[in-house]
This record gives C-alpha cells, structure tokens and sequence, in this order.
C-alpha cells in the first residue's frame, strides 16, 4: 500500500518474510518508500528513535526450523527493479539469509542479507541502506550484500553506519559482492561509517569487487573499518580488486578507493592479508591504516598514498567488537580508538559525515579520525560510583565502586596527613573491562596519627591517570592533655601530634592564641590572661579539652 514519499515505521520485534516454508519469498523495497526499525511504539518523531546497542527490530530469514538449511534464500530482495537514494532501509537487524545453491548471473547463491539488482542503465538499483547490523548471513558471493550490475545495469547503493560481522560466502565476499561485469555495467557502491568484522569467505574474506570485461567495480570507502577478516582458502583477507575478464585479459576497472579508514588484522592464506589486486585492477587509499607486511607487488597501494600509516591503530580491544557489555555503538565497543592512537586526527576533513557510526560529531576539534569511530575525550575510562572509608578496629578500610571501565590498567591509593604531601601506599588492578559495575576495598593497617587524607589514582594502560577527590579519617587517637589545671601562670600540653595546629579560645570564642604543636610536650604563657575558662582543640585531634585560669 506505501508509495513514493510515504515512510513506514517498524515496532521492535523479529519479522520474517513469510509464515510459510517457500525459501524463495524475500522482503522488497519500493522507490521513493522509507522503512525505518527501531520505535518502541511511543515515538512520535523519527528523531525520537534510539538504536542504543543497536536496533530492536531485526529481519530474519529464519522460517523453518532452528538450522539454517530451511531458511529464506534472501532476507531482502531488490531484484529487476528501479530504486534511488530516496527508496531507504534504516535501522535493522538483518541476519539468517541462506543461499548456497550454485551461483549462476542471475539466481542461486547471490546474497543472504540483502540482494540488489537494477533494470538497466536507465533503471539503476540504487538505494539508501543505513545504520543496519548484517550479521550470520551466508551464501557463496556476498553474504551479507550482493550489488548486481553485470551487462548494463547499475547497482550502486549508499551504505552507511553499517555492522558486518560474522557472515560466511562458501566463495568470496562475506560481507558484499560487488558485482559489475560487462560493458556499461557498474556495481560501485558509497561505504562510509561501517565496521567489517570476522567476515569469512574462502577467498576475499570481507569485500569482493569485480569490474571486469569492460564493467567498473570502485567502492568509495570512507572512515571505514576491517579487522578481522579472513580468506580461508586463498587471497584478500578484506578487500579484493579485481577487473579479470571471464574469458581472458583485463578490460574492467576495479579501484576500490579508501579515505580515513583502517585496515588491520585480516588474515589470508595465500596472499594479501589486507588486500589482493588481481588482472591490472588498483587499490587507493589516503589518510588511512593499512598493516603493509607482507602486502607484495602488485598488492600495493596506488598513487601517492597520502596521510598514510602502517602503525598499529591500538584498538581499545580487537578481539571483542562490541565489548563485555555485548552492545553494539556503546562506549566499550572493541574497534574504538585508545586515547594514544596514531589514527586520532590522521584523516582528511574533505566529504566527510557529520557523525560517526555511534552518532557522535565527526568534527569536534576541527580534525577527522581514522576509522569508523571518533575518539572522545569525554568517554571516560572509569565512571566512579563512590570512594567511602570507615575506621575498624584502629584500621581504615577504603572501598570504592565503579559503573565502567574501559583502557583502565589499576588504581593507586595514596595518602597524606597534616606534614606529608600524597603518596602511594597500595596498587589494586582493574578488576574488568567494560560496562558493568565493580567493587573494590583496600586496608590501610597502620594509619598516620591525626587526620588521614586518601585518593584514589586511576592509571590508563598508557599511562594516563587521573584522581578522585580525596576523603578524611582520624588516624590514631590522642587525648589531649592540659597541666595544672586549674592554672595560674602557664600551662603544658602533652598528648599531641607533632605539627598539629593547637587554637585556645576564651569562653566568649575569641582566639588568644595558635600555634603549631612541636613536640611531645610545649609550654603556654597565661600569666597576663584574665581568669576564666578557656578552650583548646588541635586540627589533629577530633575532641578538644579545656582548662580553668585562676
């Protein structure tokens, strides 16, 4: 019932394309027509929607039973059919498509997520896939997407703020196939914004391009991030460029061009960890991070590869995308940046998003990062809950709690009183990475006389740290001791701390006398003080005493 210029709105909740056992039965998108997931139900603007951890409204191909070989072929399927950028999917989960049945050019093995396939030159298949998570998607080419642009159609969607992770091609391109064979033809998709994560495939483990006989395969990959990615059984870890003709020769393009973004840890077992350039195909890349080792002519990058760096980007974890607390653009997600990353203000402003994949700004310091997340400063390593102590059994226990942790290596406790400056007296280590919340106690045995200042220290595991604010305990007791009194013309104070500041009052609160406590025992003067009460207290000592002057 939708048409051109009409938006749907999609409740949390697992949909399936059908309620039968017919594999071949996909979702369709139409032109013009925008389908947004994620509402709770009380939303009554778009802008309201939250995709916190990701969407709540998931698209599954699972419609049999709970194994794979009964599910739908394609989650999604665009085939023969004219969209544009105004036709958009936005804010889904996209998973459990299953087609293994031999690849041909048109049916059998094509896509898992979704499939794209245009009309003709005039009729491309171009549309808007946004903020969408393609995860355990499989089929032999582009598991998670396949662009179909072969003999003059074109398929070349915008994809942003996209997941790919944990998709399977029994061929090549577990995360997209990038499909343009044949004169005229173009499968070039815009890529910005996305995390391609432990995508496998037999050979080209994330991106498959193929622009050969006379056809064009050029992504235009912007603050994008691998990691992870493998070819198990030949070349191209992540990305693949390759403009071979299917009966000899090379008279395609395939230029994968990348900006901003980081490629890093993918695995081959042949050749080109993190990419492969096949026939006389080219792969561009400027201000990004690329791991070059064992990258061998022709596998290099073309032109003059400007702003590059091939340095560890120092991931806050890259074994774990989405981090302990299992929830996609949150703050612990694996693939952002360590606050010592050389990829902080290594990118090139020009064409950039405004935000990132977590919708945060892109230029807040008037600089890009490489990759898929910005850093922020305000994202802080320890969210502290509360630094509390008590006094035990003339004994000071400490205990503090944490919501979060993240890049935290451990906590110093350090000390002071009234003539000592701060100092470590214990190292207790973060407990745990992530978003969850801890608990952590330190005793002091042998606290300092008087009152005891404490701190805490949290240092990063580069080195970085930053205090608590400090709390007060009266360390060891001391009673206060005044002699003769009542007294006539001085007075001896014993008892005290040394250093401690020592103020005597008259019953009206008037001040006659401070000063700094210097031994075990220091005399007072009273002989010209009028007869009366009077009141002592030392900063160092909790009770005050008083004495009678005859």
């Amino acid at each position: 019932a939708a048409s051109s210029g009409d938006e749907v709105w999609v409740a949390c909740g697992t949909y399936k394309p059908t309620t039968g056992s017919n594999r071949s039965i996909s979702y369709s998108m139409k032109n013009g027509v925008a389908i947004y997931g994620g509402f709770q139900g009380t939303e009554t603007t778009r802008n309201q929607r939250s995709l916190t951890c990701g969407s709540c409204s998931i698209l599954s191909g699972e419609i049999g039973t709970a194994n794979l070989n009964d599910n739908s072929y394609d989650v999604v399927r665009n085939e023969q059919i004219a969209l544009n950028s105004s036709s958009i999917i936005d804010g889904f989960i996209i998973r459990d498509g299953y087609d293994i049945r031999t690849a041909n050019n048109d049916t059998g093995g094509l896509g898992g997520g979704i499939y794209n396939r245009g009309i003709n030159s005039a009729n491309p298949c171009n549309p808007t896939i946004n903020n969408c998570i393609f995860t355990n998607n499989t089929a032999v080419f582009g598991a998670g997407i396949f662009n179909h642009g072969s003999y003059g159609r074109h398929t070349n969607p915008s994809i942003n703020n996209c997941i790919f992770y944990n998709n399977i091609a029994t061929d090549g391109g577990a995360a997209i196939d990038n499909f343009g064979i044949g004169g005229g033809s173009s499968a070039s998709p815009t890529i910005s914004n996305s995390l391609f994560y432990s995508n496998t495939a037999l050979t080209e483990g994330a991106i498959y391009n193929w622009g050969g006989n006379a056809g064009s395969a050029s992504p235009v990959i912007t603050n994008c991030t691998f990691a992870n990615n493998t070819a198990t059984n030949g070349n191209a870890g992540a990305i693949i460029a390759d403009n071979s003709n299917t009966s000899g020769g090379n008279s395609g393009t395939s230029n994968p061009t990348l900006k901003n973004c980081i490629v890093w840890g993918n695995t081959a077992s042949a050749i080109g960890n993190q990419f492969y350039c096949k026939g006389t195909s080219t792969f561009t890349a400027t201000y990004s991070a690329i791991d070059l080792t064992n990258q061998t002519s022709p596998h290099v990058i073309s032109g003059t590869g400007t702003g590059n760096i091939s340095t560890n980007p120092l991931f806050v974890m890259q074994s774990d995308i989405n981090g302990t607390d299992n929830c996609f653009l949150s703050n612990d997600d694996g693939l952002r940046l360590q606050n010592t990353s050389p990829c902080i203000d290594g990118g090139d402003t020009i064409g950039i998003a405004d935000t990132d994949i977590a919708g945060n700004p892109r230029l807040s310091d008037n600089t890009v990062d490489m990759g898929a997340y910005e850093y922020s400063n305000l994202i802080l390593p320890i969210t502290l809950l509360n630094f509390l102590g008590e006094v035990q059994n003339k004994q000071h226990l400490l205990s503090w709690a944490t919501a979060t942790s993240f890049n935290s290596s451990h906590f110093e406790v350090e000390r002071r009183n009234y003539n000592t400056t701060f100092s470590s007296i214990g190292n207790i280590a973060n407990k745990q990475q992530g978003a969850i919340t801890l608990t952590y106690q330190f005793i002091d045995e042998q606290p300092l006389p008087g009152v005891n200042y404490y701190r805490l220290k949290q240092v990063d595991f580069d080195g970085k740290f930053s205090y608590s604010k400090s709390i007060a305990l009266l360390g060891k007791q001391h009673e206060m001791q005044v002699f003769p009194n009542p007294a006539q013309e001085q007075i001896q104070l014993n008892g005290l701390p040394q250093g401690g500041i020592v103020t005597v009052r008259n019953s009206l609160g008037q001040i006659m006398l401070q000063l700094q406590y210097s031994g075990e025992s220091s005399n007072i003067n009273t002989e010209n003080w009028p007869s009366g009460i009077y009141y002592l207290h030392s900063s160092e000592v909790e009770q005050g005493t008083r004495f009678i002057k005859e």
